[in-house]
């Protein structure tokens, strides 16, 4: 009787021992779960900052870039440095008109029948 009492014993301290374990090993891992997670928002708050900085910075170049392109600007710059540009006569200027989105019989002569059926099709 004694033998069976000391295997019950040594059976009962071994599952005690065993869930003993497992709880501290499963508190490990909890603490360094939420360790992690701490890190990990920490990182992505660091990173939305600098995305934050990055946007703005962008921001204030794009509107730089506009400010010193403009046309009084330029016109200032270019009167400050005597550079002697002026703006180009009516004559100087050539309009180019715009391509018909609709080909010309000739166009689609050249271009040959496969085309003109492709496009009535549509």
């Amino acid at each position: 009787m004694k033998k069976q009492h000391q295997a019950v014993r040594a059976g009962t301290i071994a599952k005690v021992v065993a869930l003993s374990l497992f709880l501290g090993g499963a508190g490990v891992g909890y603490v360094f779960q939420k360790s992690q997670i701490y890190s990990l928002s920490q990182q992505r708050n660091a990173r939305d900052r600098t995305i934050a900085d990055l946007e703005q910075e962008q921001r204030d170049l794009i509107a730089s870039l506009e400010k010193i392109t403009s046309t009084p600007v330029l016109e200032k710059r270019i009167n400050d440095l005597k550079l002697g540009l002026a703006k180009p006569g009516l004559r100087q200027v050539r309009t180019l008109a715009e391509p018909s989105i609709h080909p010309t019989p000739r166009a689609i002569e050249l271009v040959g029948p496969r085309w003109s059926q492709t496009m009535k099709e549509h």
